[in-house]
Parts: structure tokens; sequence; C-alpha cells
């Protein structure tokens, strides 16, 4: 996780422009990551899903 951070904050004050790829190294669904966000700011929602 402090990578992570670290990379977020060094991408905000660099002067490049563009998409940066930044990762855990671990497999995360978009699922779980809802999951784990509602779950830290106390959220009772469930995701819906729909058709790209």
């Amino acid at each position: 996780m402090r990578d992570t951070v670290k990379a977020t904050i060094l991408a905000a004050e660099t002067e490049a422009r563009g998409v940066y790829n930044v990762g855990s190294g671990n497999r995360t669904t978009i699922n779980e990551l809802a999951k784990l966000i509602l779950s830290l700011i106390g959220g009772h929602l469930e995701p819906t899903h729909q058709e790209p």
C-alpha cells in the first residue's frame, strides 16, 4: 500500500502528463474493491451490474 500511495503522490507532483498504471501486484476485482470501500465508509449499498 505504501508503494501505491508513494506512486500516486509522485504522479501528482510531476510535470509529466499521461496515464499511470499503478498496481499492488495482487489481483483485485472491481467487486472486491467496491465491497472494501463500502466497509471502510460504513456503507450498506449493493453494487449493481450493467452490460458494457
